[in-house]
């Protein structure tokens, strides 16, 4: 916060790096105000440690030596970034009206990357159109993280659910992708890092509008060009994940697939006790499609609960007791219908009873 003693800042000797580095072979005091000096070492720096640089015998034009207690800085010099280091996880090209386009990374590697290194470009066919840089300062990106890229946060994060708002990045300048067909591309030091092409025909066929709904890589083991790869995020995750593990998200299939009631009876009268009649499942991979319904045990229909709703791999749905009216239901036994279904033609179909009750 005070100009240096610009003949004393200028001593080599005063200035010595971690490392096995050591002493500055030079230093230049930078003016007009002298505020800050440019450091140089004879020794090359080593990507991916951590430095801490010491600082002594420094004072500003009065005499007053820097305060041993803020004469060390440290700074974290990240490895380069090489191919499939970054991801490119997720993408919305088609928002809502008014809505902003997003493109979703992820850290694939066990170090953190620095984004200052990374830029991102559309191009459509074989034309590289927009490239621009993800950030202007060094912006980390820790292992096994996602971060959204978008030109206007705010947008996305009242358009959708973020599990960590902070899990998002601004761009000054951000391609605008295309509603039909494109191809998002990152960079670094011109290299090609990742890919994602996307076609609007992508989308599950039985979406009736698919603005607002993106476009997730269900494997990161696998390219984002394989087919099927690319899926519309599912219904239940309100049409996108950004900044967080896609609802289409995939391992190897090793659950066990299930279908249940959390309980047998429930009594929908507000009092804080299964007031819900509650359903869960889980399938060995996310996006069956699901239509659901509630019968009474003459067979007629009261209520149906889901209609080709894309789901996640695993989680839940409620019936309130309500029928397809806004009417109240009768108490007795019901059935629910379920029939499960994906793209390649299989379907499975479950039946699970249970009993409305209300206290007498």
């Amino acid at each position: 916060n005070k100009a240096i003693d610009s003949l004393k800042a200028s001593n080599s000797e005063s200035y010595s790096l971690n490392n096995g580095v050591g002493k500055a072979s030079h230093v230049l005091p930078l003016g007009p105000d002298f505020t800050k000096v440019k450091i140089g070492f004879n020794a090359e720096l080593s990507r991916g440690l951590n430095y801490s640089i010491k600082v002594e015998n420094v004072c500003d034009c009065r005499n007053r030596v820097i305060n041993p207690e803020f004469n060390n800085l440290e700074f974290f010099y990240p490895k380069k970034i090489e191919k499939n280091d970054i991801l490119i996880t997720e993408i919305l090209f088609n928002p809502r009206p008014g809505g902003s386009d997003f493109v979703e990374i992820y850290n694939n590697t066990n170090h953190p990357v620095d984004l200052k290194e990374l830029s991102l470009g559309k191009s459509s066919g074989d034309n590289l159109s927009t490239v621009s840089k993800i950030s202007s300062m060094q912006k980390l990106l820790n292992p096994g993280k996602y971060l959204a890229l978008s030109s206007d946060p705010e947008n996305i994060r009242k358009e959708y659910y973020l599990e960590n708002p902070e899990q998002i990045l601004k761009m000054t300048s951000f391609p605008a992708f295309n509603d039909d067909s494109g191809t998002a591309i990152l960079f670094s030091n011109d290299k090609t890092i990742d890919k994602l092409s996307y076609l609007e025909k992508m989308h599950f066929p039985l979406l009736k509008n698919v603005e607002g709904i993106s476009l997730e890589r269900r494997k990161l083991n696998q390219s984002a060009e394989e087919p099927g790869n690319l899926r519309s995020a599912t219904t239940a995750s309100g049409g996108a994940t950004p900044g967080a593990q896609n609802s289409q998200y995939t391992d190897e299939l090793t659950d066990t697939e299930a279908f249940k009631l959390t309980s047998k009876t429930f009594s929908p009268d507000n009092d804080g006790f299964e007031d819900f009649m509650e359903m869960s499942y889980r399938f060995a991979e996310p996006g069956n499609i699901a239509n659901v319904s509630i019968f009474n045990d003459t067979g007629q229909l009261i209520k149906r609960i889901l209609k080709n709703h894309i789901l996640n791999a695993n989680g839940t749905f409620q019936w309130d007791g309500f029928d397809e009216y806004s009417q109240a239901a009768r108490i007795g036994i019901y059935i629910l219908h379920a029939e499960i279904f994906n793209t390649e033609g299989a379907v499975k179909t479950f039946k699970r009873s249970f009993a409305l009750v209300r206290k007498l």
